[in-house]
């Protein structure tokens, strides 16, 4: 069939008033690229919580050039649970014809180092332990670039249980970072055990007390340096603040030469001077007078260092005239984190990370021939009665800062 030049002419003029309606319906679009790709997204968040209980965070969103949207810093967390999916940078090409009608469809994507954990929905768990030696021989940390080692320690592995309570020396978090991250390897059948408990922990430390041993007597420290021993039968428990922990009668009944208790012998190492931090995680059964929780102290005694409780508080003494101020209110069957620094001038006590109660106190000096104790002293009657878990001594006073990350690393509130 021939087409005359009027039909040929009709078709031009149909044919350049559609281009002309594309082109306007493409600049329209292209201006309300930015609206569309938000809407989307806000879609995507509702679905992603209301159909599958994820969390969907993303931090920026937008076009770069004339058809490719880049994102940063997504994060996928089920509800309640660890971190599914974490992608730095992830660039997507869309279809310039279907935005034309309104619709994004994606033509490419490019990722930057993405990160995916495979949660089991029922479970605490983000590691598949099926993957790994039995004992957890062959898992390796490394920092962000994948190859600097990281030292680590297990305070727990149990690989039929599936629960692993691994500490990992981090060498650096930047604060309000949300992108800082280590790595974890495993899988290699030949490889041996490489843990190193004591490069963990910076040489400031003194005591490390996990409180997990489940028989005998000996309380590890994990520095290497100051193992201490139950004395008076303090019962091992599997209901510490993290993992297992030891659970203090209270005054001893019958009296005894001292309250049950985790004591190691004074040492030079122990005494330090006028400067010390000493933390625990405890909880009362009964605070019904004075209980003791940790220090180098024989109560009433001039030169004493310590962390005690007192009817309904917490208080911290640092020596000779240097008591009896420094207290917060506290709360029976509640876990409480206490860390307690001295510089020689202050004395500061922070409970769950933050600072409760701050006293001037110059030029004492915390050196005795006190054992070194936790749960007990040497009063019979001033045992703690309780809870204590993940003790430490150190002979420097710890900044704010630090004791801001030692609570929030033990509860996972980064």
């Amino acid at each position: 069939m021939q087409i005359s030049k009027k039909q040929y002419k009709i078709i031009r003029i149909v044919s350049i008033s559609l281009l002309g309606l594309v082109l306007i319906g493409g600049a329209i679009a292209y201006t309300k690229r930015e609206a569309l790709l938000n809407t989307a997204i806000k879609k995507a968040i509702s679905k992603a919580d209301k159909e599958y209980d994820l969390e969907l965070k993303i931090e920026s969103a937008g076009f770069v050039g004339l058809s490719s949207v880049s994102f940063k810093n997504i994060t996928v967390v089920p509800r309640g649970r660890d971190s599914l999916a974490r992608i730095l940078n992830f660039r997507v090409g869309v279809k310039l014809f279907p935005l034309i009608f309104g619709d994004i469809k994606l033509s490419e994507i490019k990722l930057d180092r993405g990160i995916v954990n495979l949660v089991k929905r029922d479970s605490v768990s983000n590691f598949d332990f099926s993957k790994a030696k039995t004992n957890g021989e062959d898992i390796r940390f490394t920092d962000s670039d994948g190859t600097t080692s990281l030292a680590y320690e297990f305070e727990k592995y149990d690989s039929t249980a599936q629960v692993a309570l691994i500490w990992v020396k981090v060498p650096q978090i930047d604060i309000n970072s949300s992108t800082d991250n280590i790595y974890m390897y495993y899988g290699n059948s030949g490889a041996s055990d490489a843990q190193s408990p004591s490069s963990v922990w910076d040489s400031n430390y003194k005591i490390v007390y996990h409180m997990n041993q489940t028989s005998g007597f000996t309380i590890t420290d994990s520095t290497g340096q100051n193992n201490g021993t139950a004395v008076n039968s303090p019962t091992p428990t599997t209901s510490g603040k993290i993992g297992s922990a030891y659970d203090f009668p209270g005054p001893a009944n019958p009296p005894q030469a001292s309250a049950p208790a985790v004591t190691v012998a004074s040492n030079a190492g122990l005494n330090t001077g006028s400067n010390f931090t000493m933390s625990a995680w405890v909880k009362a059964d009964a605070s019904n007078g004075y209980r003791f929780i940790m220090g180098k102290s024989n109560y009433w005694s001039n030169n004493d260092a310590g962390i005690h409780n007192y009817i309904s508080r917490f208080e911290l003494f640092a020596g000779s005239g240097c008591a009896n101020t420094a207290y917060v209110n506290m709360s029976n069957g509640t876990w409480y984190h206490l860390e307690g620094t001295y510089d020689g001038a202050n004395r500061k006590l922070y409970v769950n990370g933050v600072l409760a109660a701050n006293a001037s106190c110059s030029g004492q000096a915390i050196n005795n021939a006190y054992n070194f104790t936790v749960g007990g002293e040497t009063v019979p009657a001033y045992g703690w009665d309780g809870i204590i878990d993940e003790v430490r001594y150190s002979n420097t006073p710890r900044t704010a800062g630090w004791v801001a990350a030692d609570y929030k690393n033990d509860t996972d509130s980064y």
